[in-house]
Formats: structure tokens, C-alpha cells, sequence
């Protein structure tokens, strides 16, 4: 996998939020699928297969641009070294596919998981789970992956306040 720049990250990512989205009652390769080839053995253990009814959307993935980038090994990858995270696409969307991201674990606040996959797949991590990321204990904030998603997560906010600003700005002139 490529060393990511946050300048490099599509903004787009920052304005998601969580979906519901019940993958128990909606049938797998009919309704959703999970986008790269698995192994008997992750299929069994489900190492891939969403755990939690959330759906965290990954707007124009399917562009050409971002899919062309990404064969199957890099979409692996990247949720491999995400965490908890699985990559999931929407079969039954009426105009386009929908792809996104979904949790394979729960039990605790996987924030750091749901930010390090939208960076994996080229995003600004939502604000959503940017806003308050949980402080756990022995855990180091000076590693490299850990400083990547702080820096995504602040030039999320960064791009969310320029944005505000301008549309301020817009409706001061207005007056």
C-alpha cells in the first residue's frame, strides 16, 4: 500500500456520516457484497463480513479515477491495515453502486478503525468520528498511523471551517 498525504485525501470524506444498514436481513451477493475475493478460511471465520448494522458511505468511490487505483489486493489491504473494517458495496442502489465501509468488530469505540479506513481508501475521515477520537490507554500517539489519522481528522475540520467561512461570508452579502 502507498504512503498517504492528507493533502492527497478527497474532502468528501469529511461530510459522512453513518447509515443504517441491516446486512442479517438483506441477502449477500443479491443486496451487498463485499467488493474483493476472500479465502474459504476468512469466509469461514467471517475475517471480512460486516458485524455491525452501519453502513459508513464512501461517496463516488466507484469513480474512475478512485477504482482504477485500487485492484483487489490494495482494497484488501486497506482494510486489513485499517482494523475493524471491511469495504462493502450496495447492489441494489438504483442509479449507481454505493460503496462504504463497515465494521467487522464492536464491543468498544472503533473511531480509529471507521478514520483509518476512509484515509486507506483515499478519504478525509468524517468529522463525525473525528470529533471527541477516544484516548485509550498505552496507546501511541506518536506512531506514524496513529499521526496520520490526527492530521487527516484536523484538515477535516480544517476543510469543514473554510467551508462554513465561505458560505458565511456568502450570506453576509446577502444583506
Amino acid at each position: 500500500m502507498k504512503k498517504t498525504r492528507v493533502s492527497e485525501l478527497w474532502v468528501d470524506g469529511a461530510y459522512q456520516k453513518p447509515e443504517d444498514y441491516d446486512y442479517y436481513n438483506k441477502e449477500r451477493f443479491e443486496e451487498w457484497n463485499i467488493p474483493f475475493t476472500t479465502t474459504d478460511e476468512e469466509e469461514e471465520n467471517g475475517t471480512f463480513s460486516p458485524m455491525m448494522n452501519y453502513f459508513y458511505p464512501l461517496p463516488n468511490f466507484d469513480d474512475a479515477k478512485r477504482s482504477r487505483e485500487m485492484d483487489e489486493d490494495y482494497m484488501k489491504e486497506a482494510c486489513d491495515k485499517a482494523g475493524n473494517i471491511t469495504l462493502v458495496e450496495k447492489l441494489k442502489e438504483p442509479t449507481h453502486k454505493a460503496f462504504g465501509l463497515a465494521l467487522t468488530g464492536g464491543g468498544m469505540d472503533l473511531s480509529w478503525d471507521i478514520c483509518r479506513g476512509y484515509i486507506n481508501f483515499g478519504y478525509l475521515p468524517p468529522i463525525h468520528f473525528c470529533d471527541g477520537l477516544p484516548r485509550y490507554a498505552g496507546m501511541d500517539y506518536e506512531d506514524p498511523e496513529n499521526k496520520i489519522v490526527i492530521a487527516a481528522c484536523k484538515r477535516s475540520f480544517e476543510a469543514v471551517k473554510e467551508n462554513a467561512d465561505r458560505a458565511l461570508d456568502d450570506l453576509e452579502r446577502l444583506k
